[in-house]
């Protein structure tokens, strides 16, 4: 959890540091546009590939500006994944804080965190979906923490059933924590397209039941 939280805490302090003067306010306002620019395209066509022209464009913005605050798109990418993955984190800590000992309940406060992130945060979501995903070096590199953290959460979350209920003789716990969590990403990236398809009580309910339960 170490590189999880060092992150982290990076994305945090760079958004929580306060200009000094209006240039210094100016400057943190136009990084703020190219990063929901790039963030915001990204949500709209996941998949897409787009230049910084058209991310530029869409933060009404010049090239150059651009190159005053990232080396290149790939640093942008970076920077809004980090910011993105922090919030995420910043959601999933509540989860110790609101949970019973059982462990449905604790499933289902973690499904209840991130479906409240789909509804409430999802171009951020779909941004970390399309990072998860992406065969670029900088989407690499975030995918390695991105499964670290989630084999740790994964694993915090089924230490204290597998006590009492041991898995089958034919299933990995490493297997099982990547079904588990590749399952909910699906489910999450199908509801988020039309949340009206299914209310969100439902979808916790049947995500939580599927995760805990199995499809019986």
């Amino acid at each position: 959890m170490n590189q999880t939280k060092s992150l982290v805490d990076r994305a945090l302090a760079r958004r929580e540091k306060r200009p000094k003067n209006a240039r210094e306010r100016s400057r943190a306002e136009t990084r703020k546009r190219l990063m929901a620019a790039w963030r915001d395209l990204v949500a709209e066509k996941p998949g897409s590939t787009f230049s910084i022209r058209e991310i530029t464009d869409r933060a009404e913005v010049s090239v150059g500006t651009f190159y005053c605050h990232f080396r290149d798109k790939g640093a942008l990418t970076e920077e809004v994944a980090l910011d993105c993955f922090a919030k995420l984190v910043r959601e999933l800590e509540r989860i110790p804080q609101r949970v019973q000992e059982d462990f449905e309940s604790r499933i289902q406060a973690a499904v209840e965190v991130l479906v409240d992130f789909a509804e409430h945060r999802p171009k951020e979501l779909t941004f970390l979906f399309h990072m998860s995903s992406s065969e670029t070096e900088e989407g690499q590199e975030f995918l390695a923490v991105w499964q670290q953290f989630w084999d740790e959460q994964i694993e915090t979350l089924v230490s204290g059933y597998l006590a009492d209920h041991p898995l089958h003789p034919d299933i990995v716990p490493a297997v099982a924590g990547r079904a588990s969590w590749g399952a909910g990403e699906k489910v999450l990236s199908w509801w988020m397209r039309n949340p009206r398809r299914l209310s969100r009580k439902s979808l916790v309910r049947s995500l939580t039941r599927i995760l805990v339960h199995g499809y019986c």
